[in-house]
């Protein structure tokens, strides 16, 4: 701003909330020049929106997830104290073929109020939480999820396990069903490590390692990065 008889304004407005240090600054006949700091604290709004986040874009059947509703204003601050900071909010299915279980009502605290839920039905499932505020009756945003059935594992099985031989290291191909891309797979028992290779829909191959005795017995689980997991027959794994 250019100064009028030694004197320049300039309008700001309170954005994120929380503490904010000021200063001006000119070049004068002396040189740069820069003012005293001036201290100001930015505090949040009237309550405008309510966010909905949580949950992962996945969520496995019979898995649960956490559901987040905060009460914000129009810049996005969080409204901790007053009326609106401690609202009854619901969390409710708008649309989707698929469910999760355990919506209802949450009372906010400091603008916060959370659900957890469960995978239910596989399919897509729409949610969105509402409450009444100052302004009156408010919806958030719509949270798409999509529940997924478990993985499962046809082989190997017990009658024909894995079986790289003695306390080494051989490839295994898990078949199944459910397999998504990001998963994890862990042995138990003589099943010491295990190592992806390559991974489809319905086939993994990974690289296992055996330990004990000759014949010792193990397991694989595969876990998804919605969370559902299946653990293979035992025995499905021998160690020579």
């Amino acid at each position: 701003a250019t100064a009028a008889n030694g004197i320049a304004t300039l309008n700001v407005t309170g954005n994120v909330a929380g503490a904010v240090n000021l200063t001006a600054t000119a070049t004068l006949t002396q040189g740069a020049t820069i003012s005293n700091t001036l201290a100001v604290t930015v505090t949040f709004g009237p309550a405008t929106q309510i966010v909905l986040t949580g949950l992962p874009s996945g969520l496995a059947t019979t898995k649960t997830g956490t559901l987040t509703a905060t009460i914000e204003d129009a810049a996005g601050n969080t409204v901790t104290s007053g009326a609106d900071a401690t609202r009854v909010v619901t969390f409710a299915q708008t649309g989707g073929t698929g469910t999760v279980t355990g919506l209802g009502t949450a009372t906010a605290a400091g603008g916060v109020a959370t659900k957890t839920v469960t995978g239910g039905t596989v399919g897509s499932v729409s949610l969105q939480a509402s409450a009444t505020l100052t302004q009156g009756a408010t919806n958030s945003n719509t949270l798409a999820v999509t529940v997924n059935a478990l993985p499962t594992i046809s082989s190997p099985t017990a009658a024909s396990p894995c079986n790289p031989g003695h306390n080494t290291t051989g490839s295994c191909t898990v078949t199944g069903t459910g397999f998504q891309t990001g998963l994890a797979v862990t042995g138990s028992g003589s099943l010491l490590t295990v190592t992806i290779t390559s991974v489809t829909s319905t086939q993994i191959v990974v690289n296992a390692t055996g330990t004990g005795g000759s014949g010792a017995l193990g397991t694989f689980t595969v876990t998804n990065p919605d969370g559902g997991a299946v653990t293979s027959a035992a025995g499905s794994f021998k160690n020579g």
